[in-house]
């Protein structure tokens, strides 16, 4: 399960109060937009269904972040990420959560907990498109938001 949590402030109700009542595909390209001026916290929030491994959780996301940022964010992140989850992995009902905290820094929570962060330019966004750009990972998670 899927679900996106933003931060209230002017700046997110300034720019998603244009989607209020009506579905609009439109909502992703602002949850993706990286405008400092016009930048609110935003974060995906998973609880999965069943159980998976640190490596399962990383290697699917591999797939799309290598190619779309530096090296040093994706091992940064890779790490973070796999000692969060620990050994035991993710179990049914956990949660794992990617917090875009500001325009350059990616916050990773597993089972509620703060991880890490890595400060990166590019990693927050290719996360969240990630989940919510034109081909998300996982379509229906998408289309059930």
């Amino acid at each position: 399960v899927l679900g996106i949590f933003i931060e209230r402030s002017d700046k997110s109700t300034k720019v998603l109060e244009q989607f209020k009542n009506k579905p609009d595909n439109g909502i992703f390209d602002a949850l993706l937009s990286v405008d400092a001026a016009s930048f609110f916290s935003r974060a995906l929030h998973m609880c999965f269904c069943r159980s998976v491994t640190g490596k399962q959780v990383a290697d699917s996301l591999a797939e799309r972040l290598k190619a779309n940022v530096s090296p040093e964010a994706f091992d940064a992140f890779s790490s973070i990420l796999l000692k969060g989850i620990g050994s035991k992995g993710l179990l049914a009902g956990e949660t794992l959560s990617f917090q875009w905290f500001s325009v350059a820094c990616l916050r990773i929570y597993v089972r509620g907990t703060l991880c890490g962060e890595v400060s990166d330019v590019k990693l927050p966004k290719a996360i969240h498109a990630g989940f919510l750009g034109n081909d998300p990972a996982i379509p229906d998670a998408k289309k059930n938001i």
